[in-house]
């Protein structure tokens, strides 16, 4: 944070915008890992209004995926909704599909707050069938955590443990705002199976169609 906004305060002297805006980008993503969501958002929205001023419409819709995200941690799910529905349409207009995964699979954890494990599960599928063919690892784990938890208990945590073995060999562990809400999941399903042991030992197996569409 604190060099970030050196180089904030840097662009903002020297007059680079898209700079200036990037760094807004990237405060806003340290704060909302951090859990800071108000501050995320005031980030977000500086640095959306900047790109919309200069015509940068890649930055502005990756900004608005991360608007859609830190509305979604203050609780405004219908905020996110339409936050993320924008970033999601101007991704698939100038073909980004990398952050087409990211939107889809943002869509798909809001759907599932929102009481719609169907439609969760078909964002998400989406969101993975796009990993597979990119190869991202990092955004197929937030598939297969999104298929979790709009899954029966065991297939979810099947499938966590596949995310939990990609994180760790990308090293990109889950982001601090993210963690309780996802160990509040994880708890959920264990005592919604009874059987800590089989939980367990379905998290261990890792199954190796957890990686292919059909079998998700």
């Amino acid at each position: 944070r604190e060099l970030l906004g050196q180089a904030l305060a840097l662009n903002r002297a020297r007059g680079d915008r898209t700079a200036e805006a990037a760094n807004l980008n990237n405060l806003g993503m340290v704060a909302q890992h951090q859990g800071d969501f108000a501050a995320a958002r005031a980030l977000f929205d500086e640095g959306r209004a900047l790109c919309r001023a200069l015509g940068n419409r890649v930055w502005e819709a990756a900004i608005l995926n991360n608007l859609g995200m830190a509305a979604r941690g203050q609780g405004d799910a219908d905020g996110a909704r339409l936050l993320l529905e924008e970033a999601l349409g101007v991704h698939r207009e100038i073909g980004n599909r990398a952050w087409e995964a990211a939107c889809l699979n943002n869509l798909g954890a809001l759907a599932t707050l929102q009481g719609d494990p169907r439609a969760a599960r078909e964002l998400h599928l989406l969101a993975l069938e796009i990993c597979g063919e990119l190869g991202d690892r990092q955004e197929l784990a937030g598939a297969l955590e999104g298929l979790a938890a709009a899954a029966e208990p065991l297939r979810a945590a099947r499938l966590w443990g596949a995310a939990d073995t990609l994180r760790a060999a990308v090293g990109s562990p889950l982001p601090a705002g993210e963690r309780e809400a996802h160990e509040r999941q994880v708890e959920a399903a264990r005592r919604a199976l009874g059987d800590h042991d089989a939980f367990d030992d379905a998290w261990r197996a890792v199954p190796r169609e957890a990686n292919r569409r059909r079998h998700v």
